[in-house]
């Protein structure tokens, strides 16, 4: 759920920068379609950012912003979860939930598999329809929807002690978190990338950029 919060304010604060900063990018982006003078204009609208062409301004030392400090821990955290996720949510359907060892095992397996393969799908859904934020901030609210309906379903009083609205509401949880969690992996490394671009380095600045990738 944390790591779903910052990547929504992430999200949102990186598509709420100045116009500016957005001209600039849009420029970056298109150099080799442009001419000297038309980036030249750009890169005057940031002055502190490391210049388009290769050989104008030295690359500066790479600086780590506030947001990418906060992914690192989060994804540290998420990575630590994840690896005893597959244990602790057969454990759960066998004790909790009352399936046999068998019926855990394959709805882990099943969990595990289908979270995996959405992330293609996410891809997909950010390139060619939905663009990287808005499909950031609504995959991340579907984790975070997933995540409170697996802590309700694990409250008997709140069901009534119903067995049958237990797994039906921990399995609508375990779906919201597959599509969540499972179509917003591809999209992290962009929106750290993103955070690079933010404290001021052109994306042109690929030694500094890889740097940035290689530590998340």
């Amino acid at each position: 759920a944390v790591t779903a919060v910052v990547e929504v304010l992430a999200s949102l604060e990186m598509g709420n920068q100045p116009e500016e900063h957005h001209e600039y990018h849009a420029a970056l982006e298109t150099a080799p379609l442009l001419d000297s003078s038309t980036v030249d204009e750009a890169v005057k609208k940031t002055p502190d950012a490391t210049c388009a062409r290769d050989g104008d301004v030295e690359p500066r030392p790479v600086h780590y912003s506030e947001a990418f400090r906060i992914l690192m821990i989060v994804t540290l955290l998420q990575s630590a979860s994840s690896s005893a996720y597959p244990a602790v949510l057969s454990l759960v359907l066998k004790k909790h939930l009352s399936y046999s060892e068998s019926m855990s095992t394959f709805w882990s397996s099943a969990y595990m598999f289908f979270m995996n393969g959405m992330a293609v799908a996410g891809g997909v859904v950010c390139d060619n329809f939905l663009g990287n934020y808005r499909t950031q901030v609504l995959l991340s609210a579907t984790w975070i929807g997933g995540g409170v309906a697996s802590v309700l379903a694990a409250i008997p009083p709140l069901l009534g002690h119903s067995l049958y609205a237990a797994r039906a509401l921990f399995f609508t949880g375990m779906a919201l978190i597959s599509v969540g969690y499972g179509m917003v992996q591809p999209l992290q490394s962009t929106l750290v990338g993103d955070q690079y671009r933010s404290v001021g380095h052109a994306p042109s600045d690929a030694k500094g950029l890889e740097q940035y990738i290689a530590i998340f």
